[in-house]
């Protein structure tokens, strides 16, 4: 090896430069220690901030929850409230629907009279006049049974509510045909019958008149169900 190529070598040698550690021993683990409370220290004010923010989300859940329940508990204080005020209800609707049924009992068989005198306008001859008519109800139920005075105690052929016997004069016999045929029409009307004629002479005008009686059943079409809840029309 020339001198040179020594003195090169030894010029790179001499390049590098050795390091010497001239800390104290303990200074790299204090450093490490610190770095490590630190890291430690940054994890734990994380770790309060997440806990903090749950805690505040929680008492506003809460809260939430507690309003609610609040209102729910003050409506149904209110509803309480209401209901006694509405107690007295169910007795008053016993006493009108009590009360509707006695009235149904005590008019049941009301009678609508002017209908049934309008109807006899129709079938009235032109000759014949009505001079009186008498009416009786029967007491039993609808349908049971039927007014003596008004068939001769004999059965009735439909349902009746009672009895109405008339008076009537007409001016002659064939009339007393048309008015028994016109009074057996009405609906209102069963069990027509002939009673008694005489032809006698009118006191009030002087006429010489036939006056003749008839009897008939007055038929469940004659009431009125103005009082029992059926009433369909006017």
């Amino acid at each position: 090896m020339s001198a040179t190529e020594t003195s090169t070598a030894v010029g790179v040698r001499t390049g590098v430069h050795p390091r010497v550690n001239l800390l104290p021993p303990g200074y790299q683990r204090r450093t490490n220690l610190r770095r490590a409370k630190l890291i430690a220290g940054g994890t734990v004010a994380l770790a309060v901030v997440v806990v903090g923010a749950g805690y505040v989300m929680g008492n506003g859940a809460v809260a939430d929850a507690q309003t609610t329940l609040d209102a729910s508990q003050a409506t149904n204080s209110q509803l309480k409230s209401q209901a006694r005020t509405y107690a007295a209800v169910p007795a008053t609707y016993a006493a009108v629907a009590d009360a509707q049924a006695q009235l149904t009992l005590a008019m049941g068989q009301d009678v609508r009279w002017s209908s049934v005198l309008n109807d006899l306008t129709y079938v009235t001859p032109p000759t014949s006049s009505i001079t009186s008519m008498t009416a009786t109800l029967a007491k039993p139920p609808v349908g049971t049974a039927a007014a003596p005075a008004a068939t001769g105690n004999q059965a009735p052929t439909v349902p009746s509510v009672g009895a109405v016997t008339f008076q009537v004069d007409a001016t002659t016999l064939n009339t007393i045909a048309d008015w028994l045929d016109g009074l057996g029409k009405l609906p209102t009307m069963s069990d027509v019958f002939f009673s008694q004629a005489a032809f006698t002479t009118d006191a009030a005008s002087g006429l010489s008149v036939w006056k003749y009686g008839s009897t008939a059943n007055l038929t469940e079409a004659a009431l009125s169900h103005r009082y029992d809840g059926t009433k369909t029309g006017s």
